[in-house]
């Protein structure tokens, strides 16, 4: 029943956030800008392919639902890390 909505709003945070990285991978490093952009990209890609192995896992052994909820509340968590972050290094 709140598979559809939830899906819609983990798939939104995803979004959300890998703007946001990605924004600031490119700014981290103008001078090499290619490099840290690659780097992201690879790290992306590494981590989906980390994590579909390591749900699946899951997932024969517990089903669904667990999943959902761990990949919800570690974007949340994530989500709050990184705003926290960006902060108190705006802050000094």
């Amino acid at each position: 029943m709140l598979f559809i909505p939830l899906s819609i709003l983990m798939g939104l945070g995803f979004y959300m956030m890998h703007s946001t990285f990605q924004t600031q991978a490119t700014e981290l490093a103008p001078q090499a800008r290619g490099t840290a952009v690659s780097l992201f990209a690879f790290n992306l890609f590494i981590g989906q392919g980390i994590g579909a192995a390591a749900f699946g896992r899951v997932v024969d052994s517990l089903g669904y639902v667990p999943c959902f909820v761990v990949a919800g509340v570690a974007i949340a968590l994530l989500s709050i890390w990184y705003v926290y972050q960006k902060q108190r290094i705006r802050l000094g």
